[in-house]
């Protein structure tokens, strides 16, 4: 407890938001207090790393089932449409879904007065995307209930 007596809370008054993506010094954080630049902590900054983030993560996975689905469809105009069709899905779902969650994280961070590392964000993306997966092989058939 004598931890959070000390320190002040808040972004320090010379901060900047970082670059993105600004992922060195991931693992251990920030050498010392003086070196929280690598750290978000306004709404907006949170925001936005975790839309770009999740945005990147799902075009990645739509992209790869889009190409599935057009090299099984290619000799038919099908599968240019599915391509384009899994891309557009894609980018939707995840401006959407970062939308929530980066609104979500800086309400989390900012009612705590804590800022967030760098790459939390991507991480978040991440789980997103992990959920998207597991999620796709649910077995939806009523005979199972």
């Amino acid at each position: 407890m004598d931890y959070f007596l000390n320190r002040p809370t808040g972004p320090p008054t010379d901060y900047v938001a970082p670059n993105w993506p600004s992922l060195h010094g991931w693992l251990i954080g920030p050498a010392s207090d003086e070196d929280l630049s690598d750290a978000l902590w306004f709404q907006g900054d949170i925001l936005s790393f975790t839309l770009i983030w999740t945005l990147i993560a799902f075009s990645v996975m739509y992209g790869l089932a889009g190409c599935w689905a057009y090299v099984v469809f290619y000799r038919s105009r099908l599968g240019l449409v599915l391509l384009f069709a899994f891309i557009g899905i894609g980018l939707f779902a995840g401006s959407t879904s970062g939308a929530v969650i980066g609104v979500l994280l800086s309400g989390i961070y900012n009612a705590g007065y804590f800022g967030m590392a760098t790459w939390l964000p991507l991480a978040w993306a991440l789980v997103q995307v992990l959920i998207l997966v597991i999620s796709s092989d649910a077995d939806l058939s009523l005979n199972n209930l």
